[in-house]
């Protein structure tokens, strides 16, 4: 029977659970139902060497307590697990665990470069690591569909829409105009970040990622790199390295 390392990322929205092969992804499910139902769903005819669990929310009582009873190593992903990057974040304890292994997996591709992570998620995030492997920071910004509800629920009369549709420079209607602001907006924004970025760091790496990355792929200006896993494979990098000391 196959051995494998079980990653569980949890953010905002959905759970990510996911089966590495050393470092080959070979299975992934993504639910919003519970932990144990997607665990039996993906881990059916495999053995589980180790486990490492990221989550961006407070665990409920019940899902920790599964977790917890599984029968192999679990780490919980945490500002006192061991990580082969140096934090330069001023609260370290406050750092989202998705962006520290997104820096983690992002440092493993471009070892010694200047690199920007954008990952387009629930928030968007703008984060920097340095060519000597030091997190030092980053911007969060809303993600498209919180923008898309906070025009209609901050607002009386602003219909709630989505990205599917025309994105005009200039809107020839209200859900138009809604549409291509955000969708713009966010893409003049990664573009103005890359642009300023580049000048301090000419050498400059950029990797894209997030659910929502798809949507602006063609939008950015700038040389890129695009990994929709990134998160998922610096928890498994963080594993092993964990496994290892």
């Amino acid at each position: 029977m196959p051995v494998e390392n079980l990653i569980i990322d949890i953010g905002n929205t959905y759970a990510k659970l996911a089966l590495f092969r050393e470092d080959r992804l070979i299975e992934i499910c993504r639910e919003n139902v519970s932990i144990p139902k997607a665990f039996s769903k993906l881990t059916q005819g495999f053995e589980i060497k180790a486990a490492i669990v990221s989550s961006v929310i407070d665990l409920a009582p019940e899902t920790e307590s599964f977790i917890r009873s599984c029968p192999f190593p679990v780490h919980f992903l945490s500002a006192d697990t061991p990580i082969p990057i140096k934090i330069g974040y001023g609260t370290p304890r406050t750092l989202g665990a998705d962006r520290l292994a997104a820096a983690v997996a992002a440092k493993e591709m471009y070892p010694g470069k200047n690199l920007l992570i954008i990952d387009a998620g629930t928030a968007i995030t703008y984060d920097f690591l340095s060519q000597d492997g030091t997190f030092t920071g980053g911007n969060i910004t809303p993600g498209k569909q919180m923008r898309f509800e906070s025009l209609h629920n901050q607002t009386a009369r602003l219909p709630l829409v989505d990205e599917n549709g025309d994105c005009p420079l200039t809107g020839y209607d209200t859900p138009s105009a809604i549409r291509g602001g955000v969708m713009r907006g966010i893409a003049y924004e990664m573009n103005g970040y890359i642009r300023d970025y580049k000048k301090i760091y000419p050498d400059l790496s950029v990797l894209l990622t997030g659910g929502d990355a798809p949507l602006f792929e063609q939008e950015l200006e700038s040389k890129y790199t695009a990994e929709r896993h990134l998160v998922l494979k610096g928890l498994n990098r963080i594993l092993y390295y964990n496994e290892s000391i």
